[in-house]
């Protein structure tokens, strides 16, 4: 009986010890697809849940203990449909979509500050608490180096976006952002210098705080070793 009574009660407190967060998620137009959620890292997708929508069209995502200390993009896969790209930032908060199409969110700072932009062309006061606020930042800076790539640009306007990635850009929260590849790639094309381009990024290396966005980042270059 007591051993019957240890295992009912151990599996009411197994769910809240293994789930670092909660996400609520209601899409009333996908009820009964099959979706995957997935987390950003580098030019890897860690697949942290899949399953299927219920007839509603809902779906708890439990953030596991193990990813309690991430923080950057999450993405909703559903087959045939817009992924859902969200802030995962060690907060419980709840999502929705309304009869207009838009997202509405509760109780997340992070994503309400991010989809006012994508929403509704919102231009937010910069706030350096927010991961939110630096995703922006990076993809406007992936935008620039798309545009020289792809159409060139003066040599002040490479040897800025060169500088700004050897004094400001955060490669911890690049890793996690979802655009980690094309930042990289963009990177090694700024300059044909293969020796001055080795050499930039093994400062921006040092710059790094995290051993696993370190080592993942020297695994990529070794990939591009053929452009750097």
């Amino acid at each position: 009986m007591k051993k019957k009574l240890f295992i009912l009660c151990l599996s009411y407190l197994i769910p809240f010890v293994l789930s670092a967060q909660k996400i609520s998620i209601s899409l009333p137009e996908q009820s009964n697809k099959e979706y995957t959620f997935i987390l950003s890292k580098g030019i890897k997708q860690d697949t942290i849940q899949k399953g299927m929508l219920s007839f509603a069209g809902d779906v708890i995502i439990n953030i596991p203990e193990k990813e309690k200390y991430y923080e950057g993009m999450g993405s909703l896969q559903i087959k045939d449909v817009r992924p859902l790209n969200i802030i995962v930032n060690h907060e419980d908060f709840s999502v929705e979509q309304g009869p207009d199409q838009k997202y509405i969110f509760k109780n997340s700072r992070e994503n309400e500050y991010l989809y006012s932009v994508i929403q509704e062309g919102a231009r937010p006061a910069q706030d350096t608490t927010l991961y939110a606020s630096s995703f922006i930042g990076l993809v406007r800076y992936m935008q620039q180096l798309n545009r020289l790539a792809s159409q060139g640009g003066s040599l002040m306007e490479k040897a800025n976006a060169r500088l700004y990635a050897l004094n400001q850009l955060d490669m911890d929260k690049l890793y996690t952002s979802g655009i980690w590849y094309n930042v990289v790639d963009g990177l090694t094309k700024l300059t044909p210098d293969r020796q001055l381009m080795a050499e930039d990024m093994v400062r921006l290396m040092k710059r790094i705080k995290s051993q696993e966005v370190f080592e993942h980042l020297a695994n990529n270059l070794l990939k591009f070793r053929t452009k750097i």
